[in-house]
């Protein structure tokens, strides 16, 4: 089913960035490292604001408001862990397993993306197909 779902791709756009996260770091955020390079966090994942509130306001309209606010919450949650990263808030802490070393405030990042792709992954798989019929031509 998640395959004809257009939330795959803020999915794919989701993991894009998790990709690039996990590739360049800290370094991701530098102006010096490119020109499109995204200026914080919350730049970074702004972008999937756009996809989701299609994706919203097409469930609203066929009558899936718990669907919708599912993908608000997910997008909401991460954009706000961003918002945390870029204001210093997020401090490293302590695994259980003190061998594997710290969770840095980047890490927390990645968590928040997966977390995000997660619950939409989820949520993919258990909207029927037919509620999107006709969302390509809107």
């Amino acid at each position: 089913m998640r395959d004809r779902s257009p939330i795959i791709h803020l999915l794919l756009a989701i993991s894009d960035a998790d990709d690039e996260l996990g590739r360049f770091g800290d370094q991701l955020f530098e102006p010096t490292r490119q020109v499109d390079a995204p200026g914080g966090a919350v730049e970074l994942t702004e972008r999937f604001r756009a996809a989701a509130a299609d994706l919203i306001v097409w469930l609203e309209m066929r009558g899936r408001p718990d669907d919708a606010n599912e993908i608000d919450d997910a997008i909401a949650s991460l954009i706000e862990v961003a918002r945390a990263y870029d204001q210093g808030e997020l401090r490293a802490w302590l695994r259980d397993d003190e061998r594997a070393g710290p969770i840095e405030p980047i890490d927390q990042l990645q968590q928040a993306m997966n977390q995000a792709a997660g619950r939409l992954e989820d949520l993919a798989d258990e909207i029927p197909a037919e509620v999107w019929q006709g969302y390509d031509d809107a």
